[in-house]
């Protein structure tokens, strides 16, 4: 309340409870009483969740666009799918490995 109307629940009764009580009914859906009374739509309800169906209807479109170039005598590649944050698959990898524990100690007071 403090956020979004710039007072505490001290002063509230300046506004009156029946505004307060109507405000609440239609707050916005990044608010938290919002997700908080709406659990089942919460998770869809956010830029992450917005992004992972735009990322599935990309990959529908792609997918689409593929089979009607099949049907009209191309050999298309199967389309990669669009990347979705903290989605298991291809991820960038530094270096070779670990260093052995029996070398460590040696590595990490060695002077350059």
């Amino acid at each position: 309340m403090m956020e979004r109307l710039g007072i505490t629940m001290a002063e509230a009764h300046l506004f009156g409870w029946h505004a307060i009580a109507r405000w609440a009914q239609h707050l916005p859906q990044d608010s938290a009483l919002w997700r908080a009374r709406h659990p089942e739509h919460a998770a869809w309800s956010n830029d992450l969740g917005r992004a992972v169906i735009l990322a599935d209807l990309y990959d529908a479109v792609l997918h689409v666009i593929g089979i009607i170039a099949a049907a009209h005598g191309a050999r298309p590649r199967d389309p990669k799918p669009y990347p979705r944050p903290g989605a298991k698959g291809e991820t960038e990898h530094f270096g070779s490995g670990g260093i052995p524990v029996r070398d460590f100690d040696e590595w990490y007071n060695a002077e350059d």
